[in-house]
């Protein structure tokens, strides 16, 4: 990576670049490990228990139906985040591996 500064620049701009730079460094690392971390989760227990609560959903017969309805909506949600994990990680992966 090359760094350059016009010849007018001041020792605060070149601290503050510096501390950016830094920054922007720690963030990259840290989105690699963590987000290659969290999309890499086996997520079949959830599917499993989301063909469970479907199943359970449409028995119309179920006195707690509002419920199972919510956990349904709740592993619903989480499956569509894990989802939205896995494409932000990728497209970041995508982004990093053009800018080297």
């Amino acid at each position: 990576m090359i760094l350059t500064s016009p010849d007018n620049a001041f020792k605060e701009e070149y601290h503050r670049a510096f501390e950016l730079l830094v920054y922007f460094l720690t963030n990259a690392s840290s989105i690699k490990r963590n987000g290659t971390e969290r999309k890499n989760i086996n997520m079949i227990a959830y599917e499993k228990t989301k063909s469970f609560l479907k199943d359970i959903a449409r028995d119309t017969g179920t006195i707690n139906k509002p419920v199972f309805d919510k956990c349904l909506n709740t592993i619903t949600s989480t499956l569509n985040l894990q989802t939205e994990c896995i494409e932000l990680v990728e497209e970041y992966e995508s982004f990093m591996k053009k800018k080297t």
